[in-house]
């Protein structure tokens, strides 16, 4: 529906939605194409409105740990440059998570 009402950045947020839901039913490859598209959109609408949390989102399914150390990167750099005032409290929660499940060696 957002996309038939040119609302794509509200797509991006559903697809984003999408992604973890999937991820949290153990659908991983379902949940890496959701964020992906998702990404892909980030691109046609820039980042500002929910950059920072889609890029969480694909950290946390990212299994190789220089492309999710990329993600958690760009998604800081898009709460410094200014974004929209939701992506900021997931930000330390969602990311402190990713990184101690590196440190311990979990994939997800």
């Amino acid at each position: 529906m957002a996309d038939q009402i040119g609302a794509a950045v509200f797509s991006i947020a559903g697809l984003t939605i999408l992604a973890q839901t999937q991820k949290a039913l153990f659908l991983i490859e379902d949940a890496s194409a959701s964020s992906v598209d998702a990404i892909d959109r980030l691109k046609e609408t820039g980042r500002n409105f929910v950059g920072s949390y889609t890029l969480l989102v694909a950290a946390s399914l990212e299994p190789d740990p220089e492309m999710k150390r990329l993600c958690l990167e760009d998604a800081q750099e898009i709460l410094e440059q200014g974004c929209v005032i939701h992506n900021h409290p997931w930000f330390c929660d969602v990311a402190t998570n990713i990184e101690l499940r590196m440190v311990i060696g979990m994939r997800f």
